[in-house]
Order: C-alpha cells, then structure tokens, then sequence
C-alpha cells in the first residue's frame, strides 16, 4: 500500500496534528488491553527520514508504553546465535507495542547492495523473513511495516535536522541509484503480503511525511483492536493418533550387546561433536516422553560422550508469566 500526498501546509498539519495524536494515544491505550503485541518495522531509502519520524512518534504516543528498538551492528553474542535471534529476543510481549528502526529488512538490503549476499542468498533472506513474519502474524502479532521513499525536494519544507538517534551501520544516510532501485523493490515485493503489507509513504514534506506515517499507524492499531474485540478462539480437533501410540514397548537388547553397541555409538559422537565444534555448527537435540520414560537417563549417557565444554543441559517446564505474555516460542 503507497501513500503520497502533496506538499502540507502549516495551517493544514497544525489542524490535523490535535487529533491524529489524540486518536494516536487511545488506539495505544486500547493496545494495552489486548491479548497480543503490535510491532511497528519502520524502514526506508533515507535514514535521516525515519530518524526524525521515531522522534516525532515519541512526541505523539506515551513513550513509557513504547519499546523502541534500534538494531545496529550485531554484538559478539548476537553473532554467535541464529541471524534473526537478536529480533526475536526483542519481541514485545502480549498487550505491548514497540517500534523496530531498522531491523531484518535493512540488513538485508545493506548485506544485498555490499554484496555480502548475491541474487540466490538474497531471495533465500527474503523466504527467510517471509516466514519469520508469518509466524509472527499466525501467533496475533499485528505487524505494521513502513518503508518511507521519497527524500524532501530540498525547497526549505525539511524538517529540523535530527542526531544519529540509531547507530545503524549498515544503514547508509540514503539508498539511490537505479542498482539501489531494483533491489529495494524486490525487498518490498517478496515480503508483502495480506496480512503483513508493506505501507510506502511517498510524501514530498516533512509535514505530510509524518502524518501519512501517524495515520497509518492509527489504522494499523485501530483495525486490530476491532478484529480482537470480535475474534473467538477456534479450537483444533484432536489428532485421531499420536507417535507415542505406535511406539513398540516390547523392544529390548541384551546387555552384552547393548553395552558394544552403547559404545560404538558414543565414540561416534564425540568425533562428530569435535568435528561440529571446529566448524561452530550448533547442534540442538529435543527430547520428548512420557515421564519416567528414559530420557534423564538417555541424557546422562548422551554427555558422557561430548566434552562438557560443548554441552548445556536445559530442562523445559511449564512457562512462566513472562513467557506466557510472549510468542509460544519465545522462550526456547
């Protein structure tokens, strides 16, 4: 969706503004009381743009109940762990609101335009974000994606100048070129979709900039807080059968053999846990049962067989407030 407006007045933005910020304060009052977060992905080809539009939005809503986000530079840890960790980890919890400077969708243009990544690597980013989105979007989140794309014209209707509030890197101060071009479109296309559009704000002013970006955040916010207010939840029928039921209990070795066999197999571990430490390839292995089914006593023989430096044992329980106000997923 493209929002473009002609140049605005001062007349005509200082008679909006009142009630924009207004409507703009309850729709994030009414935010609170839902049971799912809102997240707002601002991007675009001029950063000096967005910058002034995070602060302007910290003018119009109530800051104290907005978790603005810069992703800059990943850190050390953060470039140890999964690429899209670090935005995961940041989510807002259920009833929340925050707002993403930057994020995936940079990156991954800023990684395309230095080529860090090629033509394949880049659509295989944008599959990969698609569903990162998708997953958000099936769990609640409403997802409001801004890519602003025009530079002011530079006949004085420019917004006051802006500090470096986001130390984003790999963020240049503007994308331009038809190489650019091409590129930001393709972004754009491959990760639009019904449930999460991207909303292109193509305004020539500051003014009219910021009030189309403030609109469509009102509708974004306003628009879910009516679909939650007449949603139900839809139970799923049970599954006619489960892998458990079809599990074997009569199985057995024995002890001779399972003692050989035992070792065989550790010994091949801790080559392959060796090998996989080398190349800094994580390795995760979930164990699911019925209680008292041996998975305490397959873990302890699964560790004898890998350097304690390469493992770490995490129990899973029932989640915790916390957890719970968060993506199901969130806390693995």
């Amino acid at each position: 969706m493209s929002s473009s407006q002609v140049e605005m007045s001062d007349k005509t933005f200082d008679s909006v503004i009142p009630d924009l910020r207004v409507r703009l304060l309850n729709a994030q009052f009414d935010q609170r009381s839902t049971p799912a977060p809102a997240i707002i992905l601002l991007g675009g080809e001029w950063r000096r743009a967005c910058e002034a539009a995070v602060d302007r939005l910290h003018e119009w809503l109530d800051a104290r109940y907005l978790k603005t986000v810069f992703f800059g530079e990943p850190t050390r840890e953060q470039r140890a762990r999964p690429r899209f960790w670090r935005y995961w980890m940041a989510l807002p919890g259920r009833g929340e609101l925050a707002l993403f400077f930057g994020g995936w969708p940079v990156t991954a243009l800023a990684e395309r335009l230095d080529g860090t990544l090629d033509d394949a690597a880049f659509e295989a980013r944008l599959a990969r974000i698609r569903g990162f989105e998708e997953t958000l979007v099936a769990d609640g989140t409403r997802l409001i994606k801004i890519w602003i794309r025009s530079r002011c014209n530079g006949n004085g209707d420019e917004r006051p100048r802006v500090e470096n509030i986001g130390a984003v890197s790999d963020w240049p101060s503007e994308w331009k070129g038809t190489h650019a071009r091409e590129h930001i479109d393709t972004l754009l296309s491959r990760t639009t979709c019904e449930a999460a559009p991207w909303h292109m704000i193509d305004a020539p002013g500051w003014k009219a900039r910021e009030v189309a970006i403030g609109r469509v955040i009102l509708e974004g916010l306003e628009r879910r807080s009516l679909a939650m207010r007449g949603s139900a939840a839809v139970s799923a029928p049970a599954p006619e059968g489960t892998r458990l039921a079809s599990v074997d209990l009569s199985r057995s070795l024995d002890h001779e053999t399972y003692a050989r066999k035992l070792e065989k197999q550790q010994k091949k571990i801790t080559r392959l846990s060796r090998r996989a430490w080398d190349a800094r390839r994580t390795t995760v292995i979930v164990l699911e049962g019925w209680d008292a089914a041996g998975k305490g006593g397959a873990i302890r023989r699964l560790a004898r067989a890998v350097p304690l430096r390469n493992i770490a044992i995490v129990p899973i329980s029932a989640p915790s407030e916390l957890e719970r106000a968060h993506h199901y997923l969130w806390r693995f």
